[in-house]
């Protein structure tokens, strides 16, 4: 089973305080899921308190608002957690 969106920004936060603890500003380029995944990282981060180390988001083809190809492809994997998420976001 695919993980969920929080335990990759959950993923996500571990790689970056383990690889760069040392890092002021970091720069996260992200394209399509990443991209929902760093914000979903950045949003922990700021529910946490934590000091933001993030300096720019870069984003490309990210379904902010959900992905009206994964509607179709949910019949095709309908036990894939990212997939089951997009198509939430496209209801909301």
């Amino acid at each position: 089973m695919a993980p969920r969106i929080r335990d990759l920004a959950e993923g996500l936060r571990s790689q970056i305080e383990v690889r760069y603890p040392d890092y002021k500003s970091i720069i996260l380029v992200c394209h399509s899921l990443g991209g929902l995944v760093a914000r979903k990282y950045l949003v922990e981060e700021v529910k946490r308190g934590k000091e933001l180390r993030i300096d720019k988001l870069l984003l490309f083809a990210v379904p902010n608002n959900g992905a009206g190809l994964a509607s179709v492809a949910k019949y095709i994997s309908w036990q894939h957690n990212q997939l089951a998420q997009l198509c939430a976001a496209i209801r909301n």
